[in-house]
C-alpha cells in the first residue's frame, strides 16, 4: 500500500468500511474474497498476492 501511496482510508473505501480496514491492517481480520476480489480490481492487484495465509494477531 505505502509503495502505491494508499493510506487506510483508500483501503476502507475499497473494502467497504474504515473498522475492517483496520482490522485487516492489524492483522485482527483476515481478507474476505470479496475484499480480494475488490482490491484486485480496483488497485489491479494479482489475486495470488491476496490470498496467500498469514498469522492473524492473538488477543490477550
Amino acid at each position: 500500500m505505502e509503495t502505491r501511496g494508499y493510506r487506510q482510508k483508500d483501503l476502507a473505501a475499497v473494502i467497504g468500511s474504515q473498522p475492517h480496514a483496520s482490522e485487516v491492517l492489524n492483522r485482527r481480520r483476515p481478507l474476505s474474497l470479496p475484499m480480494i476480489r475488490a482490491l484486485s480490481a480496483q488497485w489491479d492487484l494479482p489475486a495470488d498476492t491476496l490470498v496467500r495465509e498469514y498469522d492473524l494477531a492473538t488477543t490477550s
